[in-house]
């Protein structure tokens, strides 16, 4: 008996360990889980430096709390394999706290643009942010002396003391580095990684504490107590360690976000390598407000600013799918979507009628012909086009956009530059596609069916969206070639890959028809080809996704576009759905052999899934009716919502399909 009682003790699971299986381990695996499919090559590094950084400044610190006495372990409480008098579980403990706070930072910071939260003279911070800066700075200040004083006086404040004294330099350091981008940050994923870590060690700590698995001695504590066993030292404790930790990595994103724009004085921003991030890492940390104020620099921030202002209110999805590529990809697909939606708004909004909206894409194509042959630097544009941008009567964000458009030479905006030939083509078919709209342009301002027919047949409507979505996916793949390295072999020939990535942007364009169809009704626009709706519906009625619904409402056809009796629009959405579904599903194979550089082959998927789900959701609702009730209503059903008559997929649905996209990819 007595042999089988040592056996058991030897294989006991001490106290601390158990701290570690039950709760840190559990909750760290989860976390790395969700965010593993986001992962990126430099994330490796940047919280192994933090894991590196904490143990290596922790441990003479810890060694001196454990040596004096102030707090202890129980012999059971671990295994007593001990460095420096720590406990290995101790040490473990500082590198999975580092983590867990790490990645949950990482998660509610991926849609962030670091970049665009750098302030210039033009968007400088604003006043309460400077107030704000100034009085971090005196309250970490505050907070090394009162630690100072606290360990110095002894007795009851020891802990506290050693615990500020400790940390609070450290935070002081960081702020003052990155202060200003720290509080410029959302506050979603800046305090709430920190918010969120620190409530689950507090109730971590109270259990451990209550269970004795380590142990304050009473003279070097205030004896006060939170809630349970949970001492107000050692809520301050994990409080502050997850406001060094979470500070520590947004100062590497502020210092990338620095590397990425200033890409001319970092050539390795091109290649965000484990092995060159230290030293890019290194360099950009180097970088002073001298560099920052240069008016290149400046120019490119200001314009990142109002172009991603742009796409975030104009264009959710892809603002979604932008987080997830990298770098200076991410940025310029950016760019060259902000200038896109741009040239639609000002056809949309500002031309009153068709005429004018020819003299406006007049000009954008003398802009667009001038900027890839002028080779004028950035920053030093603007007078050089004043005689074509004065007359569209720009906004100063819109200004930017023009600006912001890639391009070769030294004018470009980054370093990374595109050559001409490649983008300048699809621009100008894509105002070919803005030139087509403006077919509707009197019927808009009066309210009526318009006169004249865009789209006749199949031909038409493939051609139309080509010209407004597949050049636009062509514009981003030849910048996703440019920035993947010369020795990229893809199994697939590269035209191949860009015919696939055209048929994608149009299956887009189909699912973009078919949700609008009642929004383009008002507006006096309609997109569904003539001959389905002139009394031929063999189409239609012959389509899969209508046959798969089981539908056996009759068409009813009319002579005019202006409004579709609801079994007729139904048809059309499915006909134009499924249309959609039969490019998506032929080019699927070839865009999942696009190149991986700056995860962009992560980010097209996840916008391309991003908006095929409103598709999915349309025809879903369409299905799940008898279609007795009017579009707008099938729209205001969840999961879709109605935001100024056009649906959408609410935000965390496209996460959903975001995080789920790169799972099964």
């Amino acid at each position: 008996m007595e042999r089988i009682l040592d056996v058991v003790s030897l294989t006991r699971i001490p106290d601390y360990d158990l701290v570690h299986l039950r709760w840190t381990i559990p909750a760290f695996s989860v976390l790395l889980a969700l965010y593993f499919p986001l992962r990126t090559s430099i994330d490796c590094f940047r919280v192994g430096s933090l894991v590196f950084i904490a143990i290596a400044y922790t441990i003479p610190w810890d060694s001196y709390l454990i040596r004096s006495d102030i707090w202890s372990y129980p012999p059971d409480a671990t295994f007593n394999v001990t460095f420096y008098s720590i406990p290995a579980e101790e040490l473990f403990f500082f590198a999975i706290q580092t983590c867990f706070t790490s990645v949950l930072y990482l998660i509610l910071s991926k849609p962030v643009l670091h970049p665009a939260l750098i302030p210039t003279h033009e968007y400088p911070s604003s006043t309460s942010h400077m107030a704000l800066h100034r009085l971090g700075s005196l309250w970490f200040a505050a907070g090394t002396g009162s630690g100072a004083w606290l360990y110095w006086r002894g007795g009851q404040g020891t802990y506290m003391g050693l615990i500020l004294v400790w940390a609070c330099p450290i935070l002081q350091f960081i702020w003052s580095v990155a202060g200003l981008h720290i509080i410029a940050m959302p506050a979603l994923s800046s305090l709430g990684p920190i918010l969120l870590s620190t409530a689950y060690m507090w109730i971590l700590d109270a259990t451990a504490l209550q269970r004795g698995t380590w142990v304050i001695e009473s003279g070097t504590k205030f004896n006060v107590q939170l809630w349970g066993h949970l001492d107000v030292e050692e809520a301050v404790f994990f409080l502050i360690t997850n406001f060094l930790v979470v500070f520590g990595q947004i100062a590497i994103d502020r210092a990338y976000g620095i590397l990425t724009i200033y890409a001319i004085d970092f050539p390795s921003t091109a290649s965000h390598t484990f092995f060159s991030a230290p030293f890019s890492l290194i360099a950009s940390f180097s970088v002073t407000s001298r560099y920052l104020n240069n008016e290149v620099i400046t120019h490119r921030l200001n314009n990142l600013r109002d172009t991603s202002l742009i796409l975030k209110g104009k264009s959710r999805s892809f603002w979604t799918a932008s987080s997830i590529f990298q770098g200076p990809l991410r940025i310029e697909l950016i760019n060259l979507y902000a200038f896109c939606r741009v040239i639609d708004d000002l056809i949309d909004d500002d031309a009153r009628t068709r005429q004018e909206g020819h003299e406006i894409l007049k000009h954008v194509r003398a802009f667009i012909d001038r900027w890839y042959t002028s080779g004028i630097p950035a920053g030093q544009e603007g007078s050089h086009f004043d005689d074509l941008l004065k007359p569209l009567n720009l906004s100063t964000a819109q200004r930017r956009a023009f600006f912001a458009l890639p391009r070769t030479s030294s004018g470009s905006s980054i370093k990374y530059k595109l050559v001409e030939d490649p983008l300048r083509e699809p621009l100008l078919e894509l105002l070919d596609g803005f030139d087509s709209d403006l077919i509707f342009k009197e019927s808009e301002k009066a309210g009526a069916p318009p006169n004249e027919i865009l789209i006749h047949n199949d031909e038409d409507l493939i051609l139309y969206a080509y010209r407004v979505a597949g050049t636009v996916a062509k514009m981003c793949c030849h910048m996703i070639f440019h920035y993947a390295p010369t020795s990229y072999n893809s199994p697939r020939p590269r035209e191949e890959i860009l015919d696939a990535a055209v048929k994608m942007g149009m299956a887009l364009q189909f699912v973009n028809i078919a949700r609008d169809i009642r929004v383009d009704e008002r507006a006096g626009r309609v997109y569904v080809p003539r001959e389905w709706w002139i009394g031929n519906f063999s189409k239609a009625e012959s389509s899969e996704s209508v046959d798969h619904h089981g539908s056996n409402a009759k068409p009813v056809t009319t002579q005019s576009p202006y409004h579709f009796p609801p079994d007729e629009a139904r048809i059309h959405r499915l006909h134009l759905l499924q249309m959609a579904k039969d490019f998506f599903l032929t080019s699927r194979p070839a865009i999942d052999q696009m190149p991986t550089i700056f995860s962009a082959r992560k980010g097209l998927r996840v916008a391309v899934e991003s908006y095929m789900e409103i598709g999915r959701q349309l025809e879903k609702k369409i299905g799940d009716t008898q279609y007795t009730l009017d579009a707008d209503d099938i729209f205001a059903m969840t999961p879709l919502q109605t935001r100024l008559t056009r649906p959408s997929v609410p935000k965390w649905r496209r996460v959903w399909v975001a995080w789920s996209t790169l799972v099964t990819g």
